[in-house]
């Protein structure tokens, strides 16, 4: 049976860091070392504390960790690792910990010291030669590394500078897109469109109609960012294709179909689609939005204009049928359509504003103009979160009718 000492000697005859030791000088060195098994997982080497034993490894592999993160991997029969500490007596700059079960051959810093005297002179400098050889190879081995994250580094700004020509490409082609609010003579109106990034998923289109009657169209995509935006765009695209003095509740069946043909699995859009004539007769079509609100200028009860349908792309065929709802409005009244950046606007623990808050917020200003409420509007989102950016796109519309007769 193959004893311990010999089977060290067949090891570190096979490691390349001993393989041309002089089998005198390698029986010495196999006299001062000892087998050991750690179990996965098991944390060998400290970082911050000093260690006083050499490893060379049998079989099995360690991450070599700093400040938790893995910076690479020894899993080679042969590796070393503990000799920086041990040789310097300075504390481990990185932790070692056993991926899968390992067998090492073990060497301590005092068999290091008892090698020092006349009769282990040869095998003194023979290990301290290793340790040069071990350091050098580690010295290589980060400079090739700084060398390839150089490169990778020139390599992600290259990147990162052709992803922000895309962003600005992309922010301008949306801003050109987004339609300004008109000018419409029997509307007050007054907007806030807050994009969480450089693009917004949330979307807005304003006309007149060849009878003189106001449209809108406030779409909010699933997500933010490129994606959300690219999702925007193929709205406004699809609201070309619709006669704008379609019937509500048709605009939005029609965009859906659209829509449901080229979204991605778990894409979509929910909308407001609304129009206002000139006598002060509107109709409007919710699918899968926020609610629509109403505050009656001579102070009757709010009215909430909830989804009937569902949100656009997620289905071709109309699974909850849209409806279209009708309303007469008076001088004065007031209507707000918004996204759901408003409602769920969160403060540092994440409460949301949500829809109570933004409907009694509403409630306390309904009377004062639209551009003062949504300034107030604004201003009470950030002292409620105190302070914290929104986690989503934000656009609030604001309009108050004005009777023409």
């Amino acid at each position: 049976m193959i004893s311990e000492k010999q089977k060290i000697y067949k090891h570190l005859k096979n490691s390349r860091y001993f393989r041309n030791i002089p089998s005198e000088m390698l029986q010495k060195m196999t006299s001062l070392m000892e087998l050991r098994r750690f179990r996965e997982n098991a944390v060998i080497i400290e970082q911050g504390e000093t260690n006083e034993d050499v490893f060379c490894i049998i079989s099995g592999s360690v991450s070599v960790e700093v400040d938790g993160n893995e910076i690479y991997q020894l899993s080679r029969q042969g590796d070393i690792f503990g000799e920086l500490s041990a040789a310097s007596g300075q504390p481990n700059p990185e932790s070692v910990c056993v991926r899968e079960y390992l067998d090492v051959i073990k060497m301590s810093s005092e068999i290091l010291k008892n090698i020092q005297d006349d009769s282990f002179h040869e095998l003194h400098h023979i290990v301290y030669k290793w340790f040069s050889q071990l350091l050098m190879d580690k010295l290589n081995l980060a400079s090739q590394k700084a060398k390839k994250y150089e490169k990778l580094n020139q390599e992600l700004e290259a990147i990162n500078k052709e992803l922000e020509n895309d962003l600005k490409i992309a922010e301008e082609t949306q801003n050109a897109c987004l339609a300004k609010m008109i000018d419409v003579p029997f509307l007050k109106t007054a907007v806030r469109y807050i994009p969480w990034g450089r693009v917004s998923g949330d979307m807005y289109d304003a006309t007149l109609d060849k009878e003189g009657a106001f449209t809108f169209f406030l779409g909010d995509a699933t997500g933010h960012g490129i994606s959300a935006a690219f999702f925007t765009m193929m709205g406004k695209m699809g609201l070309t294709t619709v006669s704008p003095d379609t019937a509500t509740d048709d605009v939005i069946r029609a965009l859906n179909v659209l829509l449901s043909s080229c979204t991605p699995a778990n894409a979509f859009m929910t909308s407001v689609f609304m129009r206002i004539t000139p006598e002060g007769w509107m109709t409007m079509t919710n699918a899968g939005h926020c609610p629509v609100l109403i505050f009656p200028a001579n102070g009757g009860e709010m009215i909430a204009v909830n989804p009937s349908g569902l949100a656009l792309g997620i289905f071709a065929e109309e699974l909850r049928p849209y409806t279209k709802e009708g309303f007469e409005l008076q001088d004065g009244d007031k209507i707000f359509i918004y996204t759901d950046g408003i409602t769920e606007y969160a403060d540092a623990e994440g409460k949301m504003f949500k829809q109570k808050g933004f409907n009694a917020f509403l409630e306390e200003h309904r009377s004062m103009d639209l551009e003062v409420i949504l300034t107030y509007l604004l201003q009470r989102l950030v002292d409620f979160s105190g302070d914290q950016k929104p986690n989503d796109d934000l656009t609030i519309v604001g309009l108050e009718y004005q009777s023409m007769g």
